[in-house]
């Protein structure tokens, strides 16, 4: 996590303040293909291969919630865990960290491909998946780049050594309980998925001491 900034490609771009027009950023917005499970064990462990076959899978639109999509309940509890709230505490009767239950952990894989900008080339490059909520481990073209288990903040990652020119193969899977969920037992609606992702570029240290 860190303050809220932005780097605008020049001073014109950043006094208008709207990062979705600058040429440093790009939406990844938009039909994901997308592949549901109620449990853990019965997710697909090879998705984030390039050449793996989605065709099957449906579409679920980012930003989205699970659950406002028919994936799962949308599950509301004040102070507590939702896997030990009444009609749902068959499957863990009492809290127990770090475990969660084994016989219920929704599991969504999402995959896309993507085109770089031709004139990103050389230029440092994040990928920033905002809101996330629920385990997730994200991979680039078949390599892992890293998890995040934090609850309902931005997920942000230097992908500048794995993406390419021209096409790449972006694939996230997210369980819904974690050990990370005993860090939220508070009040408010239990929902899984992420807000918006993007990708965004800032100078390289080596064109900021050149410009000087």
């Amino acid at each position: 996590m860190h303050t809220n900034y932005f780097a605008y490609e020049d001073e014109n771009s950043a006094l208008k303040g709207c990062k979705e027009s600058s040429g440093n950023f790009m939406t990844l917005n938009g039909n994901w293909k997308f592949f549901w499970v109620k449990n853990a064990d019965m997710r697909p462990t090879d998705f984030y291969q390039v050449n793996f076959n989605d065709k099957g899978w449906d579409d679920l639109k980012v930003p989205g919630l699970w659950e406002l999509n028919g994936y799962g309940d949308p599950i509301y509890v004040n102070v507590g865990y939702e896997f030990v709230s009444p009609g749902f505490d068959k499957y863990l009767q009492e809290p127990n960290p770090p475990m969660v239950p084994e016989a219920w952990n929704p599991t969504g894989t999402y995959r896309r491909d993507f085109a770089l900008p031709a004139n990103w080339k050389g230029k440092r490059i994040f990928l920033s998946a905002d809101a996330v909520k629920g385990a997730a481990y994200f991979y680039l073209n078949g390599e892992f780049i890293g998890m995040s288990k934090a609850g309902k903040v931005p997920v942000q990652f230097d992908i500048t050594p794995v993406v390419k020119p021209g096409e790449n193969t972006l694939a996230v899977q997210m369980h819904r309980f974690s050990d990370a969920n005993y860090f939220e037992g508070q009040d408010f609606w239990r929902l899984t998925g992420f807000e918006s992702c993007l990708l965004y570029t800032s100078p390289s240290p080596r064109d900021l001491s050149t410009s000087r």
